[in-house]
C-alpha cells in the first residue's frame, strides 16, 4: 500500500502562481526588448536622416562654388531647382532638383544620379537667389529630409547657403 501523505509534491494553487509570476515577467520582457528596438530604429532614422543630410549639403554647397553662373533662379527669386554654368563645358547644364522623393543632380552628359539614398524622403527643396547689386552669385538651399520606411515620425529641415568663387 501507498502512503500519499509521505510523497512531496507541487499543488495546483503553487503550479498556478509559478504559471502567473512566469507569464508576468516573460511579458515584462518582451514589452522592455519592444521598447529598446523602437528606441534603436528611430536613432538609426536619426543618424541617417543628419549624415544624409549634411552629405548632400555638402555636394551642393562645393557644385555651387564651382559654377561660373547662376541660370537659375534669376536673382532676388526662388525656384524648386538649381541651374548653374560650369567651366568644363561637358558638365553643363548642371541641375539640382528633387525627383520622386529624392534629390538629384544632373551634370550635363554625366548620368543623372541621386544625392540621397532610398532609406530617406526628400521634400520642400527650395532654392533662393539672395544675389542683390555688388553681391552676385550666393544661393540659400533649405530642403527636408525624413524616414522612407514610416516606422518612425523624424524628419529634419536643413539649411544652408554657398556662393560662387570670385576667380
Amino acid at each position: 500500500m501507498i502512503n500519499f501523505k509521505k510523497q512531496k509534491a507541487f499543488s495546483l494553487i503553487e503550479l498556478i502562481v509559478y504559471i502567473s509570476i512566469s507569464s508576468v515577467m516573460v511579458l515584462l520582457l518582451m514589452g522592455s526588448f519592444d521598447l529598446l528596438t523602437r528606441f534603436r530604429d528611430r536613432a538609426q532614422a536619426i543618424s541617417e536622416i543628419k549624415k544624409q543630410g549634411l552629405s548632400i549639403m555638402e555636394v551642393i554647397n562645393q557644385r555651387i562654388r564651382d559654377a561660373e553662373n547662376i541660370d537659375f533662379p534669376p536673382a532676388g527669386e526662388s525656384g524648386e531647382y538649381l541651374s548653374l554654368t560650369m567651366s568644363e563645358a561637358v558638365r553643363n547644364p548642371l541641375v539640382v532638383e528633387l525627383q520622386n522623393n529624392a534629390i538629384t543632380l544632373d551634370e550635363g552628359f554625366y548620368p543623372t544620379f541621386n544625392l540621397s539614398n532610398s532609406r530617406v524622403e526628400a521634400s520642400n527643396l527650395i532654392f533662393k537667389n539672395a544675389s542683390l547689386g555688388s553681391t552676385q552669385g550666393i544661393i540659400n538651399v533649405q530642403f527636408t529630409l525624413s524616414n522612407a520606411y514610416g516606422k518612425t515620425d523624424y524628419e529634419q529641415n536643413f539649411y544652408g547657403g554657398s556662393s560662387l568663387r570670385k576667380l
